[in-house]
């Protein structure tokens, strides 16, 4: 059996991220994952000292791209999407013998395992025959929020959409690096899923595969790798999707959602009430651990 030197890495791109970086880092060691790589896009802001503390921990390798270099990437559509689907494939490329399993999770995504006794390693265990694991996010709303404030994320918000709701069947991936096809994953434009080597494939959490008939856009996909429809999803394993916020982080996502050249639409009122229908606090156990983590202190 290979033996990889870290078990479960996380990859992430941002950029201006400074009011919530400390806390995605630390809840994801608090659920298991002991490493990550971080792209930075041209941060501006704290973020880059931010970081510096988890680099000297040795538990982030940190990239940061300058203004220079993305400006020369800025005459490209959707040039922030386009750079992070390449350089996801050169981390998977790069980390192939010595990672395990990584994780491809955004700045708003908080993924956990429901069983409060368990990591997200330990979930793994039982999808180690397949090429991923696919989780299921959840959306959730502002809450009624308006303003930003300075407080955790998954403390602030608690108010979600119907589990049911069809925005739900999206899934976010848990995978394998040495089990991604390069070259087919190469071909997609999709930053949610890879193609696998033949005879691997990704699963939902109940090992089904993954697919959908899925109308996206203007477009139409037959098997659409990105979604799993099963209503009994969410109950070994799930990701929060923080996708709102209070209006005004809306309206600053918007504006650097266009600057990266990706279309964004102002928040619609129907979708907010859709995504505030129900009140969950499940994740907010992981509070008092946040609260009482201790980076000086840590170990892998």
């Amino acid at each position: 059996m290979k033996n990889y030197p870290i078990q479960l890495s996380a990859f992430i791109a941002i950029r201006d991220v400074e009011k919530y970086i400390e806390e995605w880092i630390n809840f994801y060691l608090l659920v298991g994952v002991q490493h990550f790589v971080i792209y930075d896009y041209g941060s501006k802001d704290n973020t880059p000292e931010l970081i510096q503390p988890y680099i000297k921990k040795g538990i982030v390798d940190y990239r940061y791209f300058t203004p220079k270099y993305i400006s020369e990437f800025k005459h490209i559509e959707r040039w922030f999407e386009v750079l992070s689907l390449t350089h996801r494939l050169d981390v998977l490329n790069e980390y192939k013998s010595v990672c395990k399993w990584m994780c491809f999770f955004d700045i708003d995504e908080f993924t956990f395992p429901l069983d409060e006794n368990k990591s997200l390693l330990d979930i793994l265990q039982k999808y180690e025959e397949f090429a991923a694991l696919h989780v299921n996010w959840v959306m959730f709303g502002d809450s009624g929020k308006e303003k930003y404030k300075n407080d955790y994320v998954i403390n602030r918000f608690n108010k979600r959409a119907s589990l049911n709701q069809k925005e739900n069947e999206h899934c976010k991936v848990i995978c394998r690096p040495d089990h991604v096809d390069f070259l087919k994953s190469s071909g997609s434009v999709n930053p949610h899923y890879f193609a696998y080597k033949e005879g691997l494939q990704g699963v939902n959490e109940h090992k089904e595969g993954m697919g959908m008939a899925r109308e996206v856009g203007e477009e139409f996909y037959q098997n659409h790798q990105a979604f799993s429809p099963s209503p009994e999803n969410r109950k070994i394993i799930r990701c929060n999707h923080y996708h709102f916020k209070s209006s005004e982080e809306h309206d600053d996502k918007r504006g650097a959602h266009i600057e990266g050249g990706i279309p964004y639409e102002e928040k619609d009122e129907e979708m907010r009430f859709i995504f505030n229908q129900e009140e969950d606090n499940l994740i907010k156990r992981y509070i008092p651990l946040l609260n009482s983590i201790n980076l000086d202190t840590y170990t892998l």
